[in-house]
């Protein structure tokens, strides 16, 4: 999958998910409508502007790391694995062992 295609996805997907149309999307992250259209299109290049990665990251409440990393990988179905992922890494060590536990007890049910 392209980078692009990746993004796409994953601004595809938040969309949906929040209900929103491009101008709603355009105005959350501060870009323009064009912008967000290209982007969601998968016209917009191969790496969007930083400035514009930090703006649609903070506007769906994702870290630029884990949108960078989903246009890194090319692998938009992967974007909430990232988002997952880096979650976890920043909870406390009690916190880690809680989820731990629970993953562990899930396991064991199946």
């Amino acid at each position: 999958m392209q980078p692009t295609a990746a993004l796409a996805q994953v601004i595809s997907a938040y969309m949906q998910r929040e209900h929103l149309t491009l101008q709603m999307m355009a105005r959350r992250a501060d870009l323009s409508l064009a912008t967000v259209a290209a982007l969601r299109s998968g016209t917009r290049g191969k790496r969007p502007h930083p400035d514009t990665l930090k703006k649609l990251a903070a506007a769906m409440g994702m870290s630029v790391s884990v949108l960078a990393g989903v246009i890194e990988d090319g692998a938009g179905d992967r974007a909430r694995e990232h988002e997952l992922l880096e979650q976890f890494r920043s909870l406390d060590n009690d916190g880690k062992v809680k989820v731990e536990r629970y993953v562990h007890r899930l396991h064991a049910r199946s």
